[in-house]
Order: C-alpha cells, then sequence, then structure tokens
C-alpha cells in the first residue's frame, strides 16, 4: 500500500542507517515504548514500540526460540533489480542466517519459491525482527501455466509448512475461493490442518480494500466500500443498459422503488481491477450454480467502461478480469448487477459487492452509501481472514497506532452455508485433490446445504502495525527508507508475538493464547463509531500488545530459551549496485489472475498486487 511519493534514486545499505536515525518515533497512549536500539542491526525494529514486544523480550526472557513460524506469500527471492539480498539482508541483521550479526545464524528455510515481486522477504523481516529467534519457514502460493494462483498450490503451501513443522502460519493470500458467503477451499485446508495438529495457529491480513466516503459530500468519512443486501430484488434493466443477455437486474433502492442503478462519483482516478460481485449460492465441484450475474460499469454517458462477469460456472463469483484495465478518472459512473441466468427465476439470493480498484486516495460518494432498510454498506472483510479458520488482522500505521489506517478492510463476515470441503474440481486441480484427506474418504460425497440460520463473525479480530521498514520493500519515505504498508505487513508482527508467547509458555493451548491474545490487546480509537460500526468489526479487540500477553500467561515448566551468541557490530555497510528506475512494488504480482483470469482480490487480505497499481494512481 503506497504510503508516500518514491524517490527515483538507488539506496545504499548505509543510507538506511542515516534514515533509522531520522524516522519519526510513534504517538498516542498506545505507544508505550520506543524501538529497540540494537546495535548489531541496520535497521531498527520499529514495531517494538507500539507492540510492546521489545519490552517482552526482555523481560521475560524470550526470543521466538523453539518456535516455527511459517510464511505464505508470493515469492521469497526471484524478484530482479531489488535494492538488496536475502544474503545482504542476513548480514545487516533484518534476516537469521550464517553471518548475523545478532547472532541468529539459522537461515529462513524456503521450501518452495515462484515468480513475485519477494512480499515473503519482507514479511520475514517482519516477524524476525520481533521474534528473532524463532525458526522461520517460507512457501510460496505458486503459479499455473497460465499465470494463477489456484487452491491446489495454495494447499501445497500449507502442506509443506505443517511437514515443516510449522507451530505458526502466516499469509497475505488471497484467492478466487475464498468466499463472502461461505468458507471456502483455503478455510477448509486451514480448518484440517488445525485439526490434525491442535496446536498449529493461522494469522491473516484482513484485507485493504476499505473505502472512505469522499469529503464535502453527505458520506465523508464514512466505510463505504461494499453495498449488500439479504436478497435480490428483480427490476427491469435501463434500456441502455440491454445487451439481450440479461434476464432482469437488481433493483439497489432498499425501498423497492425500482432503481436498477447504483450511482456514484469516485473521488480519484481509479481502475477496475478488484471489482468483485459474490451472490449467495453455494459453491460446487463443477455443475453450474443456479443463478449467474454480472456487473456493469457505465460513464455519465452510458457508455460502457467494463464489465465483471461469472468465469467459473461453479463459482459464485463475478470478477473483472483484465489485469490491466484502463484507468478512469473521477467522476461519475453508474453500475448496474445484471442477472444473465437463472435455473429458478423466483430464487432471490443474497448480493455483495465491492467496485473499483481500492486504495489509500481512493473515496467515493455512492448513491446508496449509506445502511438502509435490508441493505448493509461498508464490510470488506471476506474468505478466511473472516470466518475464524485463521485470526485477520487489521493494520494502524506504527507512528498512529491507536487508529486504523483507512484502507483496513472492517467486517463484519458472514456465512449462509455449510463450509465447502469437497475435492476441487478438476478443472481447477491437475488432479483431484482432497481438502481434508485425513478425515474424508474418496467416495465421499458432500453437498453444502443452507445454515438454519446465518453465521455472523467479527472481523478483523486484532490489528497490528504497519508502514515499518524493510530494507528493501515498500515505498520510499521523505527519509528514502522502505515502509511495508498494508495488512500484509501488520499480520507478521502480530504472528512474531505468538510467537513469542508460544516461546514462553510453549504448555499454553492454542485456545488459551487465542483467548489471551484478543483480552490483552490495547484499546483503540474506532473512527467510525459514529456511523454505527462496531469496534470489533473494525478494530478487533484492539493493538496486539506483546508484553501484556506474556505477563497473562502462566509461568513456564521449562528453563528459558538459551540466548544467542553475543552480537557482534556489523560490518561496515555494504553498497549495493544501483538498480535502475526505482521498482514500483509490485504486492503478489504472481497472484493477479486466478482460474483463467478470474482476479484474485488480496491483501485482506487482501492484496498485494493491486496496491502496486494504487500506487501508480496515488502518486
Amino acid at each position: 500500500m503506497t504510503r508516500r511519493a518514491f524517490v527515483p534514486c538507488t539506496i545504499a545499505v548505509a543510507l538506511l542507517s542515516v534514515a533509522t536515525a531520522t524516522a519519526p518515533g510513534p504517538t498516542g497512549a498506545s505507544a508505550a515504548a520506543t524501538p529497540e536500539d540494537a546495535s548489531c542491526r541496520i535497521i531498527p525494529v520499529e514495531a517494538d514500540g507500539p507492540h510492546r514486544s521489545a519490552e517482552a523480550r526482555a523481560a521475560f526472557g524470550v526470543d521466538g526460540t523453539g518456535v516455527t513460524v511459517g510464511i505464505i506469500s508470493d515469492s521469497f527471492a526471484t524478484a530482479p533489480g531489488l535494492l538488496t539480498t536475502p544474503e545482504q539482508d542476513v548480514s545487516i541483521g533484518s534476516l537469521p542466517g550464517p553471518g548475523n550479526p545478532c547472532g541468529y545464524e539459522t537461515p529462513v528455510e524456503v521450501l518452495a519459491d515462484g515468480p513475485g515481486s519477494d512480499e515473503g522477504r519482507a514479511m520475514a523481516q517482519l516477524v524476525h525482527g520481533i521474534a528473532p529467534g524463532a525458526r522461520l519457514l517460507f512457501a510460496t502460493t505458486g503459479i499455473d501455466s497460465l499465470g494463477r494462483t489456484t487452491p491446489l498450490h495454495i494447499f501445497h503451501a500449507v502442506e509443506l509448512l505443517v511437514a515443516a513443522g510449522a507451530d505458526i502460519i502466516v499469509d497475505d493470500i488471497g484467492e478466487e475461493l475464498d468466499l463472502y458467503f461461505q468458507q471456502g477451499i483455503t478455510s477448509a485446508m486451514m480448518r484440517a490442518a488445525a485439526a490434525a495438529d491442535p496446536s498449529l495457529m493461522f494469522f491473516s491480513s484482513a484485507g485493504n480494500d476499505n473505502v472512505l466516503g469522499t469529503p464535502g459530500t453527505s458520506v465523508a468519512g464514512r466505510p463505504v466500500g461494499s453495498w449488500q443486501t439479504p436478497a435480490y430484488r428483480p427490476v427491469e434493466c435501463p434500456e441502455w443498459a440491454v445487451d439481450g443477455t440479461e434476464l432482469d437486474c437488481l433493483d439497489f433502492s432498499p425501498t423497492g422503488d425500482g432503481d436498477a442503478t447504483y450511482g456514484v462519483t469516485t473521488g480519484a482516478e481509479t481502475q477496475l481491477l478488484s471489482t468483485l460481485l459474490h451472490w449467495a449460492e453455494p459453491m460446487t465441484t463443477g455443475p453450474p450454480t443456479p443463478s449467474s450475474f454480472e456487473l456493469r460499469v457505465y460513464d455519465a454517458q452510458h457508455a460502457l467502461v467494463g464489465e465483471a462477469p461469472q468465469h467459473r460456472t461453479f463459482l459464485p463469483v463475478a470478477s473483472f478480469e483484465a489485469a490491466d484495465g484502463p484507468i478512469l478518472p473521477a467522476g461519475d459512473y453508474e453500475i448496474v448487477v445484471a442477472r444473465t441466468a437463472a435455473a429458478d427465476e423466483s430464487a432471490r439470493p443474497a448480493i455483495w459487492m465491492m467496485p473499483f480498484l481500492r486504495h489509500r486516495a481512493f473515496t467515493m460518494a455512492p448513491e446508496y452509501g449509506v445502511s438502509a432498510g435490508p441493505d448493509l454498506v461498508g464490510p470488506t472483510t471476506y474468505g478466511h481472514p473472516a470466518q475464524g479458520t485463521a485470526i485477520g488482522v487489521g493494520a494502524a500505521d506504527w507512528t498512529t497506532p491507536d487508529v486504523p489506517e483507512v484502507f483496513s478492510s472492517i467486517g463484519p463476515g458472514i456465512e449462509l452455508f455449510t463450509p465447502f470441503d469437497e475435492p476441487l474440481p478438476a478443472e481447477v486441480a491437475d488432479t483431484p485433490v482432497p481438502v481434508i484427506p485425513a478425515v474424508r474418504s474418496a467416495a465421499a460425497v458432500f453437498t453444502a446445504a443452507p445454515l438454519p440460520e446465518p453465521i455472523v463473525t467479527t472481523a478483523p479480530q486484532i490489528t497490528g502495525v504497519d508502514g515499518t521498514q524493510t530494507s528493501f520493500f515498500g515505498s520510499r519515505d521523505d527519509q528514502s527508507a522502505r515502509r511495508f504498508s498494508g495488512t500484509s505487513a501488520s499480520a507478521p508482527h502480530v504472528a512474531a508475538i505468538m510467537a513469542l508467547a508460544k516461546s514462553y509458555s510453549p504448555a499454553t493451548s492454542r485456545e488459551e493464547l487465542r483467548r489471551l491474545l484478543l483480552e490483552t490487546a490495547t484499546p483503540m480509537t474506532n473512527p467510525y463509531a459514529q456511523f454505527g460500526f462496531e469496534d470489533a468489526n473494525v478494530i478487533g479487540t484492539g493493538l496486539a500488545d506483546a508484553y501484556a500477553l506474556l505477563a497473562a500467561l502462566p509461568a513456564p515448566h521449562t528453563a528459558a530459551p538459551t540466548p544467542p551468541a553475543a552480537p557482534t557490530a556489523p560490518a561496515a555497510p555494504v553498497q549495493l549496485p544501483a538498480s535502475g528506475p526505482d521498482p514500483l512494488p509490485a504486492l503478489a504480482a504472481a497472484t493477479l489472475l486466478a482460474f483463467t483470469g478470474l482476479l484474485a482480490v488480496l491483501q485482506r487480505r487482501r492484496r498485494p498486487s493491486r496496491n502496486a497499481r494504487a500506487g501508480r494512481l496515488a502518486r
């Protein structure tokens, strides 16, 4: 997520040490401590202040030793032309490995790597900063020959990390089968892995999809990133939107007045990338969903500028498929949701949509920007970070840790069907892959069914800080330091805090660790409370507090871990080779498209590759 304008120059590691000396400190009541001054590191651990993790390490004598943290993201060491290499990261203390000046010489174990932006390496740096003694693993989500992230790749990544002994797994992934109204493939995989290992814990980025109402409008400052209704309301389509494929269109009016358009004025340039439409019908293993919908966007002259159809007939999702659609200037647009197929035209499935590419600078003023009647406006967290299978983590800037980032996705989540846990459809996997092989037999048949009552889940569950320094990843600030923003940065910070807790009290159960993590969080300010959004669905229980968490744990029954070798002062900073023009951080670029071009929406969770494009628009 872009934070500041980029500086077109090459940075040496030596310059990073200068930047750390002038970086602003955190403000606010929750910033109880300043970043640890570790002479063996070039780059300070800025998250130590707001998360009180340096205090926790010192007071309880732990550093994560004995705990293994697995990371799932796009790539670790494949992106060309970056400011540092993994070896250089080790030499300046940002990663563990032979020659680490702080004495942490067990290298990151890369179990599988693939093309990407090396965001996974940046996540590893953040985990290592808070829990330097933890063993680190990495597995890429990978892509297929068409450049798609699929559940098969995610299944493989989870499988590799579990087999290698991960105690905690943190991800920033999002893919097509993360559903709004049903637990999908990723949730099922995590649920199965957690059932097989009662100590395994998952953390996930909640997403960067929140959008605020444009200043000076009736919805100024209000979350307006999504719109949903519990039952489809059919109405005749506008004449200018008819192409002969539609049965009818959605009535956006909460009073049933027959308004087939969702008018919206955008406050900044945007794209249709990341536009999503989900409807409440269960995912299948091949047969088409009973209904099919299409989201269409028109300009003020009613010219079609883009459409998001259903790409996979077994999946109740419509999305914009082009990786680089046209840039849409700020202005007036009309959205139409057309029903293009229905096995039963009397069916009235719930509808949820998130229009446009969402980024920090983007605002909009929708015609229906306030919850009214049965319709709900605002929730943007979905999939496994919203469904309890992973602890969803929101984001707050490390310098202002008592308020969430404007882009940090909010809840609640909702489930209307029993979870999907069948083998992957043949067109998704090269061969059928049972999602829960230890529980299901190959011949078992499971059909998702409507739940007796909807399950409403709070999301995110907790908040971590972002905007802290890495050696190479993120936007440059005015001191030329690289700052990693988004929930892809906050999630590894909270996962690292849990590594400290597990290291200190290894006998404490997963359920108790989760409860105490949430209960000991530092209170935060909910900026949307005035609009009726509950704290639990904006900031979770608050900002993760490492010291308070460890203080609440029972004393360990074993001796404290042996500290690492005495730190040594880092060698003279190495001048890095020029990397050419400042590379725009393409967060998870490898996962732009999923399943024959269906966009994977990332960095809830959500998600990184679109953030790179957001950076271009926000400059």
